[in-house]
């Protein structure tokens, strides 16, 4: 499932925010001897990392970004705050300034379905890792799908005195990978951040075309997302899965909710069904 939603100034505070925070739980738990199975139960979120599409090298050229972050390193926080935020590169280029109220960048939300959630938080590490990896796989897929259809900017023709869509070299976006859902539940997602200030061909940082952008994330819908998950869930299937660890309690509480409510709605029924009868008579 893919949604798309515009980011304004501060926007990108949150997910930076849930950045530092699981940064911060990873060290407490491998301090306390929990390693990384502990930082999966009590963190809700990676390190966001770098997610370049198109020509890589030539938008790394004109971003400042090199070697690890063009393979997907991790995002330093304070450069996105800086991107996101002003709409400056990392080498320091400036885009044009953002109106009040402008759009500074959009959130494209790539969800598993919740039936993958839950078997990776409940199996292994081997099938935790097999999905995990589909889900990256598809995002990069969806990304370079939306590089190829909607990475355009508007650019004026001196010729005609309007303006044209011009297809960018390649697009530049940080991912910030969440574990959960906001209530606890297990929620496999990812937000790729993509700011509204991208690498034209002369160098200049320009704004995208949001249009292209909102009605080709619509047609690309969940397929994207859920192709990959859907291979490989027979693989993670394939390997036994455990009751135990954060998942199982999350899990637990999720099915005693879904009791309940299935309780109450009988009740309701019921005595709806009672209170005709004794109309009816």
């Amino acid at each position: 499932m893919l949604t798309i939603s515009r980011l304004t100034r501060w926007s990108i505070g949150y997910y930076n925010d849930t950045a530092h925070a699981a940064r911060q739980s990873a060290t407490d738990g491998a301090a306390a001897g929990g390693g990384l199975g502990e930082y999966y139960c009590e963190a809700d979120t990676r390190a966001p990392t770098w997610l370049l599409v198109g020509d890589t090298a030539a938008v790394a050229a004109r971003t400042g970004l090199h070697g690890a972050a063009v393979a997907g390193g991790v995002v330093d926080t304070a450069v996105a705050a800086a991107w996101l935020d002003d709409g400056v590169a990392p080498n320091g280029v400036r885009g044009r300034a953002f109106s009040t109220g402008g759009v500074h960048g959009f959130d494209l939300t790539f969800a598993v379905p919740k039936s993958v959630s839950l078997v990776r938080a409940l199996t292994d590490r081997v099938a935790e890792k097999v999905l995990a990896t589909a889900h990256e796989k598809a995002i990069a897929e969806a990304m370079a799908y939306l590089h190829a259809h909607a990475g355009y900017t508007w650019v004026h023709n001196p010729v005609t005195g309007m303006k044209d869509l011009q297809r960018l070299t390649g697009l530049v976006a940080m991912a910030y990978q969440h574990e959960t859902s906001r209530c606890g539940d297990p929620h496999l997602h990812t937000h790729v951040i993509v700011p509204n200030r991208q690498p034209r061909a002369d160098g200049a940082l320009v704004a995208l075309d949001s249009k292209s952008l909102r009605r080709r994330g619509g047609a690309l819908g969940g397929s994207g997302a859920r192709g990959h998950g859907d291979r490989d869930v027979a693989v993670a299937g394939a390997t036994p899965v455990r009751a135990g660890g954060c998942g199982q309690d999350a899990l637990a509480a999720r099915a005693a909710r879904r009791g309940r409510a299935r309780r109450q709605g009988g009740d309701r029924r019921g005595a709806n069904r009672q209170g005709g009868r004794s109309g009816l008579a």
